[in-house]
């Protein structure tokens, strides 16, 4: 199981992989992952969640500005250097930007740069958004398992972009020979209890019938066609 792309989409990987796994049984999934286009049109993952990011607004930092409604609104000057960015060292969390680039190309990735306060983990975000850190951002961009954490309920509002959520699909694999052990891991990752604890903790269950947390809005994901086009997400950011 992964819950990034990037990484396990290269044509090698996927070569080797399908000599060595076998396309698993998906239930029906949830509207919101179809009208998304997660399920993997070749078979080879069974994607039985998803995670989502989300925005945190920090009232009280924001002040007269508005709550922005979507991804869109983050462009405006009126958040300049004012927006926290999941990300680490390296740079932003990389399929979030790749995400912001194909629907808003490059002019609107420069105008994020300039209204980017830095770059955090996400527990960070959550204990920071409605705190009295005075160095705090008005804008938090991370995923909605740690804007789920945050302890400042009546100082923050969360936003789920009017756009959809961009989501990164968690996957399975499975050998076409499963061990005794192996077999009963999928039956328990692919069952009630397993979807009950990915919804506690803000996961997007993907099983139709076992799903029970509803979503504020859509989800956005990035697409198997240009997630399997090798070096397809790093060009996008790089132009």
């Amino acid at each position: 199981a992964d819950a990034g792309p990037i990484a396990f989409l290269r044509s090698g990987l996927l070569d080797r992989w399908r000599e060595i796994y076998a396309p698993l049984p998906a239930p029906e999934a949830r509207p919101e992952f179809v009208r998304a286009g997660l399920p993997d049109p070749e078979g080879c993952f069974r994607v039985h969640g998803a995670g989502a990011f989300v925005i945190l607004a920090d009232l009280e930092r924001l002040g007269e500005r508005p709550v922005p409604r979507g991804w869109a609104d983050l462009f405006d000057a009126r958040y300049r250097r004012d927006i926290a960015l999941n990300g680490d060292r390296k740079g932003p969390q990389p399929l979030l930007l790749a995400n912001l680039a194909r629907d808003f190309g490059a002019p609107a990735l420069a105008a994020l740069g300039r209204n980017t306060h830095g770059l955090y983990g996400g527990g960070e975000m959550a204990r920071a958004a409605g705190s009295a850190r005075p160095d705090r951002a008005a804008l938090s961009v991370l995923p909605w398992f740690w804007a789920g954490n945050n302890i400042h309920d009546a100082r923050v509002r969360l936003v789920w972009p009017e756009e959809g959520a961009y989501c990164t699909p968690m996957v399975l694999l499975a050998r076409r020979e499963l061990t005794p052990g192996a077999a009963a891991a999928l039956e328990f990752i692919t069952g009630p209890r397993w979807t009950e604890r990915m919804e506690s903790v803000r996961c997007v269950a993907a099983d139709r019938e076992h799903a029970r947390l509803p979503l504020p809005g859509a989800l956005r994901w990035i697409g198997w066609s240009l997630a399997r086009q090798d070096g397809a997400l790093e060009a996008l950011v790089a132009d």
